[in-house]
């Protein structure tokens, strides 16, 4: 009975959690699934998310949880992991995202702090397929951002905050959703 129980102890004592996030790839206001698995039962962890902006600054954020009492842990709102995200760069206001495409690291640590799992995931700002037009006829300027397959019979257009621009993201968000959209410049360039 001894030796049946020492057999058994390094398999109690030892774990390798993995994070499994599904869609590994999506738009960035599409659902997101993340696990861990593999944790001590009712193990609390730090999972820490990261990105980068268009500029290079880092931001992050860090959320605690505990796993279950077999190990396992289901995060029931993971984006809140990516819209709690800070600046590592006070001097920053709004998070810019990259032009295309966002990628996300996430990282598990235990409660001293040891780093247990990582996993990277991207989210995609537009999809490759939509078409986009510059439109410029002197008072008007403005980017058409037309889906591959049109789902929607009316035309959204897009406005900028307070700074005026194009708000060309939201645009050719809406045109991966099949509905076109118009990123108009009200004011600015």
């Amino acid at each position: 009975l001894f030796a049946v129980a020492l057999f058994f102890i390094p398999s109690v004592l030892t774990s390798n959690p993995t994070i499994t996030i599904t869609p590994e790839s999506a738009l960035v206001d599409e659902e997101l699934n993340l696990e861990i698995k593999q944790l001590h039962p009712l193990e609390e962890i730090s999972l820490e998310a990261t990105s980068k902006d268009q500029h290079g600054v880092k931001w992050s954020s860090k959320q605690y949880f505990i796993a279950d009492s077999k190990g396992n842990l289901k995060i029931f709102n993971p984006l809140s992991l990516i819209y709690s995200m800070e600046p590592h760069n006070d001097s920053v206001g709004l998070f810019t995202p990259p032009f295309s495409s966002l990628e996300i690291q996430l990282k598990g640590y235990n409660k001293k702090g040891s780093l247990i799992c990582k996993n990277t995931f991207q989210r995609k700002l537009f999809n490759d397929d939509i078409e986009q037009q510059f439109i410029d006829n002197g008072d008007i300027k403005a980017w058409l951002c037309m889906p591959k397959e049109i789902k929607s019979s009316i035309v959204v257009v897009s406005l900028s905050g307070s700074n005026g621009g194009y708000s060309g993201t939201r645009a050719r968000l809406l045109a991966s959703k099949g509905i076109p959209s118009l990123a108009l410049a009200y004011f600015g360039k």
